[in-house]
């Protein structure tokens, strides 16, 4: 598995998650086109997917890409 860091900082705001503070990580997500969202956080996983950003836990993750 290719294994990739990318720095953003997101010009457009976002209001979508129930925690204000996690509106900041899912625009940073579109900005960088994130295919996916891993997450432990409960606000941003009840979103499951949002826009082009699927939102996984950690688990659901390694079964989509076992080692």
């Amino acid at each position: 598995m290719e294994r990739q860091t990318q720095f953003v900082e997101p010009h457009s705001l976002v209001k979508a998650c129930r925690d204000v503070d996690d509106n900041q990580i899912l625009a940073a997500a579109l900005y960088a086109a994130c295919l996916y969202l891993v997450t432990g956080d409960s606000d941003l996983l009840v979103l499951k997917q949002f826009e082009s950003v699927n939102i996984l836990n950690p688990r659901e993750f390694g079964e989509l890409f076992p080692a």
